[in-house]
């Protein structure tokens, strides 16, 4: 056997087995090179590099002896001591049978033979020297970590200051100097270090040669005359001299960073005081009114009794005090008040023998001065009469470079306040002093509760509430109110908007004759009318809104939560349950007072019971034309029938003696016309002219005469039309307005017994109104299809609604119309996308329309709708702008035949990849996100982005000329972006007329018209500019992942951990994206929206943690601060048996089908003397009340209480609820189940950690989930498994089980007592399928 094959070709050391007491076993690595412990042992914990081909091995929580053992080298090894062992033996066997046999040897050496008493003191050396090895092995792992830890730290340390000392004043610039020369001498503060590291690994060394060498005697004996026992003895008993090696390099602390626990605290507390809808308590230190005040937050007073100290301590500085030379501005001083020194900034000065306040001024010629407290929110004045200096510096201290950066860290103490909504009660004389002390009366000096609303520039919206005598929580708000000292304010629109209104309602001209339906009266003087004249649009708008917000109660994402005056929205009216549109007269709160635009009456509805309205909704006008005021007008009484006369509403109220008539008002009637002919009868006498003549009979009203054919008027343009129905831009149906009197004249016949078929005339019952129809089809059941002939559409009616139409009413007033000049969109019928465009925007619209061409059928027209701007746009413009249609165009009589070119031939090359950025932190803007997760981001070297648009301009002046392009070939291109720039890009596919386009700078995929696409590459020596990225450790996205990434991350600039960088060069770089101190892949996997790739870590590592705030160290004074709770450790896992053995197990806990949590059940037993887990838990029970509750809750071991009232092992994962009680996700190391627990968690005692956890965590392979599942529960962790599976898999696990281990680690196969797979029951139903 070779030395090579037994040493590591690393450190030259042989490899011994597992089972000795100070073991250098060979370890496998992923890559399959083998190194030993001790080299495996020098590299950081979590990973191992490999030495020789630089690949990284993950490490679990066992370290390094959690990796597989090569046993080819165990069994070289083993087979070597056997070998050796049989040789002494025979050796021994012939001492005894001859003697005389003897070598010569003997007489030349004769104290060769080693008696019982050295191999006792060889015993003890060997023990003692274990011990020192161990004791050397702890001390140079520890000064090995140690070393490289802190110079990791430093090293990120002094570069985080030089940083911030560049950006600082230049008063620091000699700050970074020293630092830099610091920072290129940090190797030689660990030179000592290093030199006691090569001391250790030396005498490391000579310790291993001598326990080898003392093993080899002790098992041959013979040995002991090949080697000098007296030093072996001498190296093996030699303790180790602990207090003789230097450690001081792992305590070396810099002058520049020492890290205070209150900075920490302020920090959080500004983070939380700027959280809408937080709650606080606070401090109020000064009043100006209820919208000015200011508080402090109580969880900064140790802040600011620090930030007390820290000024106090610089005032006492001599070179603090102002000199004659010195000038005051309106800057930062520190001013005396009562005991302390405070921050204050100077607001006013004044010079002596000035009247009017100076901006600066010497300090011997201040007069007085006026400073604001910073940390309280007052304003003092001070005044300098006499004393001169001696005056101004017993109360004034001046603030320069050096303290204000020392006090940079602590932001001003005092917050600006408001209470939110509410208003003086006096708008005139402004809040009264009356406000201001009952405010100061009912808060007090005590602590009280805030609650933050919104922020108003550098002034924050709240209120107040103090606990009261019955422990109610007092509203300061309320309060003020209630005592009439305040008023809410009524909301209205934000300063710099008006909210969306309706269009006026079109007021009648007068003198004019029009049908109107009264809506709603206040008093005979102050009504709503609504003309009738737009009746079908009111009925059309009616419907649209009920299809459109659905049934009362339903949820909605159109919910008004904050109504404004004048605000337009939706409202519910109470009495039909129908919604309505309004308008918002007054927002008290929840209850709100509304006017319903379309008939006039106000409501107060709740808030829930109002919708946003949409843009749709705003094309008509409010239907409502009030006469309070503002229109005078005379109303007649219309009876159903025609033939009676109108009958004047005035003239009743005054016959009735409920009003008089008036003669301010004159309307210049127009005469009714008289078509009456009144005969006197035969028999009656001639009167003399002195008789008086009877009074003429009323007036009456001759029905108009019914229409019941369409016939167009004289003049075509400008017609005044409805259109009913639209299937297509050419095909739609339209009424003339001058009609509309018409279609309400048919007369309903008796129900008779018709044979109704095909195209024969009916009167049809449609919504409660009698309409003309012509029958389309009848079916058995008897519903017929009827073809609404003054409308256009058909609907199909029971014949129980259909009436026999009286032959002279046989007719239609509807005219078939078509678009003119514009046709098909270049196709031979109209687009499903065009016609269901134009059928929703004008079905039940009031249009002009111009006819080109009376006799055609369909007519030609011109049609014009008005937009909300009131101006008329075409309809056949508005499908050109929207690319629905192509404008007609005249053709020559005899064009020229045209010819299509073929397609050129152009190929282009793909931009160079993207330089990728090394391994390590870095800071990146990311730019983009596709819909497979991607990610898209700029490193800040991509600031040339803006020189490379430049430069793409100066190539590109022109717009090149367009040609037919064959695009198979074109790899790279330019494209015109939306903002008319050009860009590089990628083509990725040609969909019709358009190219979808990657722009290789941004990353943005774009489908791109080819007229803006062309196939020349530039800046062709430039590299693409943005890095294609992908998260660590997570697996397949789904959408609603992706589009939270895009929110969080779009237009950001990140902090990047590079993981790993990717073979091809146009592959994928891996890497970690930190927001606000949290791991992206974290956040998405706690939140669900990803899962974990096991491959890569553990579950465990996913769970969100509250972030670390990247702070300066200061050396500050940390006497008397509690110190942390030392963590123990962390639980070992039991080993499993090498690959291919097989071993019985018992399933503790199930997650999924395939990930389950094992218990070995021939785990090797411990030493009978030791006592055993149960027994060790048995007795902390016992004595639970002595261990302490866990308070800083570090993420590491605990004892966490379990249902039955006892305490059980497990591991804090992380914080599942903060508000309003804290709850703490574990996991019972021991079962495998997680719990939600309140902190009630205690401390481990270190007698618990030594056994290994009894449950550990297995991938079983074989299977997977299926492909195809229709099953509807799932388990909502794990959706791509089914609850099925999940029972189903549960009766599987009952019963003995074997598991044998394959690769990777912690996955097995697990079998039944049968020797069958376990998971084979499981695909047969189809509830999983085979891997």
């Amino acid at each position: 056997m070779s030395d090579s094959a037994v040493t590591c070709n690393n450190c030259g050391l042989p490899y011994t087995l597992p089972d000795e007491v100070v073991g250098n076993v060979p370890h496998v690595l992923l890559c399959g090179h083998i190194f030993c412990t001790v080299c495996l042992l020098e590299s950081p914990r979590g990973f191992i590099t490999c030495h020789e081909c630089k690949m990284v091995t993950n490490v679990g929580e066992e370290g390094v002896d959690g990796l597989q053992v090569d046993s080819r080298i165990i069994g070289l090894i083993y087979t070597a001591r056997m070998n050796t062992k049989k040789q002494g033996d025979k050796l021994r066997a012939r001492k005894f049978r001859s003697p005389s046999a003897s070598p010569p040897a003997r007489t030349e050496h004769p104290n060769t033979e080693v008696g019982p008493d050295m191999l006792k003191v060889l015993d003890e050396a060997l023990c003692k020297a274990t011990e020192n090895l161990n004791t050397l092995d702890n001390l140079h792992q520890t000064l090995t970590s140690g070393i490289h830890a802190q110079l990791k730290k430093e090293r990120s340390r002094i570069t985080k200051e030089i940083e911030d000392c560049t950006e600082k004043a230049i008063g620091m610039l000699h700050k970074r100097s020293v630092l830099m020369s610091e920072l290129s001498s940090l190797e030689q503060l660990f030179s000592d270090g290093r030199e006691e590291c090569q001391k250790l690994e030396e005498r490391r060394k000579e310790m291993r040669m001598a326990i080898q060498k003392a093993k080899h005697v002790r098992q041959v004996p013979s040995l002991g005359t090949y080697c000098h026992l007296d030093k072996v003895l001498e190296t093996l008993e030699t303790p180790v001299d602990v207090g003789s090696y230097d450690m001081s390099s792992l305590t070396l602390c810099s002058k520049l960073c020492v890290l205070h626990v209150d900075i920490l605290t302020e920090s959080l507390s500004k983070f939380l005081y700027l959280m809408d809808g937080d709650v606080k308590w606070v401090v109020l230190t000064h009043v100006v009114n209820p919208t000015h005040f200011y508080v402090r937050l109580v969880s900064e007073h140790k802040a600011g009794v620090a930030l007390t100290k820290k000024v106090n301590k610089l005032c006492f500085e001599e070179h603090r005090r102002f000199m004659d030379k010195d000038e005051i501005k309106t800057m930062l001083v520190f001013v005396r008040w009562k005991e302390d020194w405070c921050r204050a900034k100077v607001c006013e000065l004044f010079q002596k023998g000035c009247l009017e306040c100076v901006t600066q001024c010497c300090a011997a010629e201040i007069a007085r001065l006026q400073v604001f407290f910073q940390d309280h929110g007052f304003t003092k004045g001070l005044t300098f009469s006499e004393g001169g200096l001696r005056g101004l510096n017993e109360c004034l201290r001046k603030v320069d470079s050096d303290a204000q950066f020392e006090l940079h860290h602590w932001a001003p103490q005092a917050i600006r306040c408001s209470l939110r909504d509410i208003i003086p009660s006096d708008l005139v004389k402004g809040w009264s002093a009356e406000a201001r002390d009952e405010m100061r009366r009912v808060i007090g000096s005590g602590a009280v509760e805030m609650q933050v609303f919104s922020e108003d520039r550098d002034t924050l919206l709240v209120d107040l509430k103090k606990a009261s005598v019955d422990d109610i929580l007092l509203s300061l708000r309320e309060h003020l109110v209630f005592m009439e000292l305040a008023f809410y304010s009524p909301q209205v629109a934000p300063s710099g908007s008006k909210p969306l209104q309706f269009y006026p309602p079109v007021h009648p001209k007068l003198n004019l004759e029009l049908h109107a339906v009264v809506s709603y009266v206040n008093t005979p003087s102050d009504f709503y009318v609504q003309l009738q004249v737009d009746s079908m649009e009111f009925l059309l708008l009616n419907s649209k809104l009920q299809d459109c917000y659905g049934p009362p109660g339903s949820a909605t994402e159109l919910q008004i939560y904050c109504p404004c005056l004048g605000q337009a929205c939706v409202a519910l009216c109470e009495k039909n349950k129908d919604w309505c549109r309004a308008e918002v007269t007054f927002p008290g709160g929840r209850m709100v007072e509304v006017q319903y635009v379309d008939f006039g009456n106000k409501k107060t509805v709740s808030i829930n019971d109002l919708r946003q309205i949409k843009d749709e909704f705003f094309a008509l006008p409010a239907m409502l034309v009030p006469h309070s005021k503002v229109l005078p007008v005379r109303l007649y009484e219309v009876s159903k029938c025609f033939t009676e006369p109108a009958v004047s509403i005035g003239e009743i109220l005054v016959k009735r003696g409920l009003a008089s008539l008036v003669t301010k008002v004159q309307l210049k009637e127009t005469p009714l016309p008289d078509t009456a002919v009144w005969d006197p009868p035969l028999s009656e006498e001639h009167k003399s002219p002195d008789e008086p003549l009877p009074p003429p009979p009323p007036p009456t009203v001759e029905p108009p005469e019914l229409q019941v054919t369409l016939n167009l008027p004289a003049c075509l343009k400008d017609l005044r039309v409805r259109v009913t129905h639209v299937t297509s831009p050419g095909h739609i149906c339209v009424q003339l307005l001058q009609f509309d009197n018409q279609l309400k004249g048919y007369l309903k016949s008796d129900q008779q017994e018709v044979d109704w078929k095909v195209e024969m005339s009916c009167a049809a019952n449609v919504n409660g109104v009698w309409e003309r129809g012509k029958v389309c089809s009848v079916s058995t059941s008897n519903i017929s299809e009827v073809l609404r002939c003054d409308f256009g559409n058909t609907v199909k009616l029971h014949i129980s609604n259909l009436r026999p139409l009286l032959p002279e009413l046989v007719g239609s007033l509807l005219l078939e119309c078509c678009l003119s000049d514009i046709p098909a969109g270049g196709r031979s019928t109209w687009t499903a996308t065009a016609c269901d465009f134009i059928s929703y925007y004008l079905t039940g619209a009031t249009a002009v329309m111009t006819i080109k061409d009376a006799s055609a059928r369909p007519a030609p027209v011109s049609l014009f709708c008005s937009n909300r701007s009131g101006q008329d746009v075409s309809i056949a413009d508005f499908l050109i702008s929207e690319g629905l249609a192509l404008r007609e165009r005249t053709v020559s009589p005899r064009p020229a035949p045209l010819t299509t070119p073929s397609p050129e031939k152009v190929k282009t090359q793909a931009y160079l990849p993207p330089e990728f950025p090394p391994c390590g932190h870095t800071r990146m803007s990311i730019s983009a996100v596709s819909d497979d997760g991607v990610i898209y981001a700029m490193t800040p070297q991509a600031c040339e982005f803006e020189r490379l648009k430049d430069c793409l301009q100066q190539h590109i002046k022109t717009l090149p000329r367009q040609r037919h392009y064959n695009w198979k070939s074109v790899l790279g291109c330019a494209v015109m972006g939306s903002d008319m720039l050009w860009y590089r890009g990628q083509v990725q596919e040609v969909i019709g007329g358009h190219v979808k386009v990657q722009y290789v700078d941004q990353g943005i995929v774009e489908n791109i018209p080819v007229c803006h696409v062309y196939p020349v590459v530039l800046c062709e020596n430039i590299p693409q500019l943005s890095v294609p990225c992908q998260l660590n450790g997570v697996i397949p996205w789904q959408w609603d992942a992706v589009a939270l990434m895009k929110e969080l991350l779009l237009g950001r600039s990140v902090s990047v951990q590079i993981m790993e960088l990717p073979e091809n060069l146009h592959g994928l770089v891996t890497v970690e994206i930190i927001l606000d101190g949290m791991a992206l892949s974290r956040i998405m996997v706690n939140h669900q929206h990803a899962s974990f790739d096991p491959s890569i870590s553990v579950p465990e590592d996913y769970v969100v943690k509250p972030p670390v705030p990247d702070l300066d160290d200061w050396d500050l004074n940390t006497k008397g601060l509690e110190e942390l709770q030392p963590v123990l450790g962390v639980f070992t896992n039991p080993t499993l048996p090498d690959k291919g053995k097989q071993f019985r197990v018992k399933v503790k806990h199930l997650r999924t089908p395939n990930e389950v949590f094992l218990s070995l059940v021939d785990m090797p037993m411990c030493d009978q003397k030791q006592e055993t887990l149960q027994e060790a838990l048995e007795q902390v029970n016992k004595d639970i009340d002595s261990l302490p509750q866990l308070t800083d809750f570090p993420m590491g071991p605990c004892l966490a209480e379990y249902s039955d009232g006892l305490y059980y092992r497990a591991k804090l994962l992380g914080f599942t609820e903060l508000n309003p009680s804290i709850k703490i996700l574990v996991r019972h190391v021991d079962y495998g189940s997680d719990d939600i627990l309140p902190p009630c968690l205690r401390c481990l005692p270190p007698s618990l950690l030594q056994f290994p956890c009894e449950a550990v965590c297995v991938r079983l392979a074989g299977f997977k989930p299926p492909h195809v599942c229709v099953e509807v529960e799932r388990i909502s962790y794990r959706p791509e498994w089914s609850m099925k599976s999940m029972l189903e898999m549960i009766d599987l696990l009952h019963g003995n089980l074997s598991a044998v281990g394959v690769e990777p680690q912690l996955t097995v196969v697990l079998y039944r007592a049968d020797k069958t797979l376990v998971h084979v029951p499981l695909v047969e139903k189809g509830l999983a399928d085979y891997e």
